[in-house]
């Protein structure tokens, strides 16, 4: 006699390294991502992704071996998510809903295992480098027999459900013929504890997304433009999202830049454009030295009157720049 309380299910997880690749040779060009995907195992891959820090592209299924030509566009700024893992969530809602059953073990593996693509690092201080990159990370789903089943009480179950991830890694080049490309996303802002007003010790930390401001707080975000040193730069602009992309109700969040002629900060002035309704700021390539402090910081504070009423949220900055390489 068996009830409920005496039957249980069994789970077990476990990498393998020597399944075979999925290749891909990527590029960033005018607006969109282009190249190709190929399959390199032995097995048929379902739901093929490509994930990136600023978007995600699904390809489709791949039989073993197989290759396909990928085109499509990068995101843009204001559908940025604040959190990286938004994106995963995002994605997972997108492409495998709650609404099929099918789909939760695949939901559960993106969650617990697939990491997040690097957000470059300074990647422009080494001159060595030829090449800025967009790391992106492309997964599939298989449900095939890969190696021994369980055993229970020395024997197979009777039955056995399998969800396979394959996984890779690759660069999608954004710089081509010398010029270089700095996609939003791809490098975020600083918080400068000294300058900012009011911030809690744990907004400090570096490993916040998001800042929340009420009252006076200030936050005082910074981009080291001496990243930048290896780059003749032709256009240069930074945005800021704020309550999902835009500002609450008619309530514009005032930002200003460091004005080194002035030692002060400002909300306009030459070779600069502050636009609060979509929160970009733009910014003339011939007049960055005069928005940068003596380190080669350029600093943006972002904060609220005294008398606010409402709180808001504001993502850290992103940059983006064009240019040609030295």
């Amino acid at each position: 006699n068996l009830d409920m309380w005496t039957m249980e299910a069994f789970s077990t997880r476990y990498s393998q390294a020597d399944l075979g690749n999925i290749d891909a040779d990527l590029l960033y060009k005018d607006g969109k991502i282009i190249g190709d995907i190929k399959n390199s195992t032995d097995y048929p891959l379902e739901d093929v992704v490509v994930l990136t820090n600023v978007g995600y592209y699904k390809v489709g299924n791949l039989a073993a071996g197989a290759k396909r030509d990928v085109e499509f566009d990068a995101v843009t700024p204001t559908t940025m998510p604040h959190y990286p893992d938004s994106i995963k969530y995002s994605l997972m809602d997108d492409i495998f809903p709650y609404d099929e059953d099918i789909n939760y073990a695949k939901r559960r593996l993106i969650d617990d295992i697939l990491p997040l693509p690097e957000r470059m690092a300074n990647v422009l201080k080494d001159v060595s480098t030829s090449e800025v990159g967009l790391e992106a990370i492309i997964f599939g789903f298989n449900d095939q027999r890969i190696d021994d089943d369980i055993n229970i009480d020395g024997k197979p179950a009777n039955k056995t459900y399998r969800t396979n991830l394959f996984m890779d890694r690759t660069q999608i080049g954004t710089s081509t013929d010398g010029k270089v490309v700095i996609l939003p996303g791809m490098i975020m802002a600083k918080i400068d504890p000294e300058i900012s007003e009011n911030l809690e010790q744990y907004e400090m930390m570096g490993d916040m997304n998001e800042i929340y401001l009420y009252n006076s707080r200030k936050v005082a975000f910074y981009f080291d433009m001496e990243d930048f040193s290896q780059i003749d730069i032709d256009s240069l602009k930074i945005y800021i999202d704020a309550s999902d992309g835009k500002f609450a109700g008619d309530m514009k969040v005032p930002i200003s830049l460091y004005n080194r002629d002035g030692d002060s900060f400002v909300e306009g002035g030459e070779g600069l454009d502050i636009d609060l309704d979509s929160g970009i700021i733009d910014i003339d390539p011939a007049y960055i030295e005069k928005y940068t402090d003596h380190r080669g910081r350029l600093y943006i504070m972002i904060g609220l009157d005294e008398d606010s009423q409402q709180d808001v949220m504001v993502g850290f900055p992103s940059i983006s720049a064009e240019g040609r390489r030295r």
